[in-house]
């Protein structure tokens, strides 16, 4: 199995929000040959020694060619406490 660690911004949301922003990573939409457009996507973080899963619910493919929009709404399990995601 095959990951990719795409670096986000070096400050998101508050702490104690829900749902009240989203990051969007933009990304090659071809992966070894695999159209990543045809599987489900995830965003995985942990938080101290908690791990989540983010869900993707839609991805973007056709605002750039050859590139694959994927958005992650922040919710509170990401901001219930301050510090490093």
């Amino acid at each position: 199995m095959s990951s990719r660690t795409i670096n986000g911004p070096a400050t998101i949301s508050v702490q104690g929000e829900h749902y009240a922003e989203t990051i969007y990573f933009l990304v090659d939409r071809f992966y070894d040959n695999m159209d990543l457009a045809q599987t489900n996507c995830v965003v995985h973080y942990v938080i101290g020694n908690k791990s989540y899963v983010y869900a993707v619910p839609f991805c973007d493919v056709r605002s750039y060619d050859g590139k694959i929009i994927i958005p992650w709404s922040i919710s509170m399990s990401a901001t219930q406490e301050s510090g490093t995601i």
